[in-house]
């Protein structure tokens, strides 16, 4: 690829360039970004557009420029004098009629547009760059009718930015000119070829290492949510029951002392000593009452975080799955598709149906006619478990199948759960029909939750959910 930023390229180019527009007025410049700029020359456009790995720039016959912030007004219909580039730099310049100047700096992303008026007032593109608010252009060197170019100027971004054959002090000049003359090159037709191969691979880069970034984020955090929420879990689980400190403190409180923070009692089963923490401020009866009432808690904190741990792991799943898809993209078009089609986190449609969760199986239950429908018709899979009250109103309820066929005491947990959300909910036993759910359709203009089960198995069951 040629060096479109280097001195010899931009000396060539802007020749052409000039020959273009030199009878043309400068009719409007645009910025559309931070990094992209526009030139009309009444019929023809040059678009500049500054990344950090160069700035690229394209002339076309297109004067459809985008809507954007104008610029540099104050020099609209007038025409270009000559266009220059600046030795051992990598800008050039366009000097107008009236003897004011435009100076690109080709600099990549610290690249800049600096206008200079006749009456001394400095305009820039960029005005966060401080050193370019008291800028100067450099004289004019034709650099390029210089012979003893590489004594001079071999250490310099002009030579380095060059090919290894062509940087060699023997007939370097004579080589310079031939690399950048070689087959009649047509320079605006090479940076044009440049900045068409170049820029939809900077921007699907920068896009992909963005969204890279992001869902790379959002793994790492739901991970360790994961982890933190998998400790809790574990600890309420191997933690002393707190209505058991209760018992002990019942049993005991008459030999407990006020005022103390902190006590140890003998299990009465196995004699291990239990260290209760106690509230000071309360007797051994109150304190007691207080781990009664955590006791009730503890049941729903277990449920809780169990649907939350479920949760986050689906949604850790769904990440992972959008990682490798994201990975899987070639260019700006597929990752076009891929923010389009992005699959949207199952965590959201799992806050909408009851929860509960049996021997590391997830199970889900309808809240309501239209909730039975998306749980059965959208988010069940066809080889889940699907359950129902027997020929009575109820919920519907669905076991996430796992590659192992569903256990019968997790179905039998299921139906108790499907009997209880049941209009049969009072009854001593339940009959509860199961399938797998691609045995479940929904008939053409049937009500909300209405189904029809093509085949199906029963179990009779007690309604609770004591999970």
């Amino acid at each position: 690829m040629l060096p479109v930023s280097n001195y010899f390229f931009l000396w060539h180019w802007s020749k052409s360039f000039f020959e273009l527009i030199k009878n043309k007025q400068l009719t409007q410049v645009v910025a559309t970004s931070a990094f992209e700029i526009y030139f009309e020359f009444e019929d023809i456009t040059l678009k500049y557009i500054f990344t950090p790995i160069g700035t690229f720039y394209y002339v076309s016959e297109n004067t459809n420029i985008p809507k954007g912030r104008k610029l540099f007004t104050e020099i609209y219909g007038k025409k270009i004098a000559k266009i220059y580039p600046i030795a051992i730099d990598r800008s050039l310049v366009f000097e107008f009629t009236n003897q004011e100047k435009i100076w690109i700096k080709l600099y990549g992303k610290n690249g800049n547009i600096l206008y200079f008026k006749k009456d001394g007032n400095l305009f820039l593109f960029k005005n966060n760059i401080e050193k370019d608010k008291s800028a100067k252009i450099p004289e004019s060197i034709e650099l390029i009718d210089k012979e003893n170019i590489f004594n001079n100027f071999s250490e310099t971004e002009t030579i380095k930015s060059l090919p290894p054959e062509i940087r060699t002090p023997d007939n370097i000049y004579a080589k310079i000119l031939g690399y950048f003359s070689k087959e009649n090159l047509d320079m605006i037709l090479e940076a044009n070829d440049i900045f068409k191969n170049t820029i939809p691979a900077y921007f699907f880069n920068q896009k992909k290492q963005e969204l890279t970034d992001k869902i790379s984020k959002q793994i790492n955090s739901v991970e360790k949510n994961i982890q933190s929420k998998e400790i809790s879990l574990k600890f309420l689980k191997e933690n002393y029951p707190n209505d058991k400190k209760g018992h002990l403190l019942m049993a005991y409180s008459y030999n407990i002392a006020a005022g103390l923070s902190e006590v140890e009692l003998a299990d009465f089963e196995t004699n291990e000593l239990i260290k209760i923490k106690l509230d000071s401020k309360l007797n051994a009866i109150q304190n007691a009452e207080k781990y009664y009432k955590k006791a009730k808690k503890d049941p729903l904190q277990l449920q809780l975080l169990e649907q939350q741990i479920v949760k986050s792991k689906i949604n850790l799943e769904n990440l992972k799955k959008q990682f490798a898809e994201l990975d899987a993209t070639e260019n700006r078009n597929s990752i076009q598709k891929f923010e389009k089609n992005k699959t949207e986190i199952v965590e959201k449609k799992i806050e909408k149906f009851k929860h509960f969760r049996y021997e590391n199986y997830e199970i889900f239950v309808g809240k309501n006619a239209a909730n039975n429908d998306e749980l059965t018709m959208h988010f069940a899979q066809k080889e889940d478990i699907w359950l129902h009250a027997f020929q009575v109103s109820g919920s519907h309820v669905v076991i996430k199948k796992k590659k192992e066929e569903v256990p019968k005491k997790v179905i039998q947990k299921a139906a108790e759960i499907a009997a209880y959300f049941s209009g049969s909910k009072s009854s001593a036993m339940v009959n509860v029909i199961y399938t797998p759910k691609k045995f479940v359709r929904k008939p053409k203009g049937a009500n909300p939750g209405a189904v029809k089960v093509e085949k199906y198995e029963s179990i009779l069951v007690c309604p609770q959910i004591d999970i």
